[in-house]
């Protein structure tokens, strides 16, 4: 699968949401759905990639997660070969606005720059999060519990982590 969303050979043929660890499932999709909508809107003549590219590039990813060497569980890690989920979500909007730069009064969201600085917000608020996560299973798992609050338009967010602290309970303070 071409950019795990076409077939090489087959190019009318594709997936959405086939990779593994997904980081943020929506916007995820969102970048493979316009790259296929992208993909299949385009005439004959101007493709976005030719059969040999889309193999050659089907060739790259076996040899980044060893396919050969028996690791063929890896070939849908969008991680592989040093990349990363967001670098492969930037790729697939670059190749969709390769032809048509997204302008400010673009008629629909796809057209408009919003949709790569809305991307860097989500993946701010992402590296936020995952950095709050505990490093062992049982420490406290209070990030759940922080809330984000984002203005997209400016793609500033602030967290509120007030309910995230513990309480401390009788016999801590009694033990500090």
């Amino acid at each position: 699968m071409h950019q795990h969303l076409l077939h090489a050979s087959r190019p009318t043929l594709g997936f959405v949401g086939i990779p593994l660890a997904v980081p943020c499932p929506v916007p995820f999709f969102e970048c493979q759905a316009a790259y296929i909508a992208e993909h299949l809107a385009r005439p004959a003549g101007r493709a976005m990639t030719s059969e040999p590219q889309r193999t050659a590039w089907l060739q790259g990813q076996m040899e980044a997660v060893g396919f050969d060497a028996g690791r063929p569980q890896d070939l849908h890690l969008t991680g592989a070969g040093g990349g990363s989920p967001w670098r492969y979500m930037r790729e697939l909007l670059a190749a969709v606005h390769a032809d048509l730069p997204p302008t400010a009064d673009g008629e629909s969201w796809l057209e408009r720059p919003t949709w790569e600085a809305r991307l860097e917000t989500v993946e701010a608020v992402y590296r936020d999060r995952s950095a709050r996560q505990p490093q062992l299973p049982w420490h406290d798992d209070a990030y759940r519990r922080c809330e984000y609050t984002v203005d997209w338009t400016t793609g500033s967010w602030a967290v509120d982590d007030s309910r995230a602290k513990r309480p401390t309970t009788k016999c801590e303070a009694s033990a500090a």
